[in-house]
């Protein structure tokens, strides 16, 4: 579930003995838990946090890809398409690539590359985005 601040996260004796090295100040965390059954229609119901992880190792952890995107007939020429895949191997790393199509009508084609992964760097991002611009390519959840 999103954490937005709203509410009051609890860690329990149990799981804080496991995250405190993790949960520091100031850091950027992605935090996942729930709210226990009893609390679930309350305005302000404690958030439980279950587990947490630096944001900077959510890029290299696996779960998150790169989408190229295009809309159908607009994609990249054959000369981009080899630049592209250049720029992938150049970085090669633990996150997906995906392509996705679509129709312009709601419509959206995704295709998961099974052999080509790569490292989500500032430079990989930034190398991309100006081979195929900014609208093309974003970060995505995989998992």
């Amino acid at each position: 579930e999103d954490f937005h601040g709203t509410a009051e996260a609890i860690v329990f004796p149990d799981a804080w003995s496991k995250l405190s090295s993790v949960i520091v100040a100031d850091a950027a965390l992605v935090l996942t838990g729930g709210h226990s059954q009893r609390d679930r229609g309350e305005d302000r119901a404690p958030f439980i946090v279950e587990t947490a992880m630096p944001l900077d190792g959510l890029r290299n952890s696996g779960a998150l890809g790169v989408a190229l995107r295009w809309k159908s007939g607009q994609g990249p020429d054959p000369g981009t398409a080899k630049s592209i895949a250049a720029i992938c191997a150049a970085y090669p790393g633990p996150s997906a690539v995906t392509v996705e199509w679509s129709d312009g009508n709601g419509t959206t084609a995704r295709l998961l590359s099974r052999r080509v992964q790569v490292e989500l760097n500032e430079d990989f991002m930034l190398a991309m985005r100006d081979l195929v611009g900014s609208d093309h390519v974003a970060m995505v959840k995989v998992r």
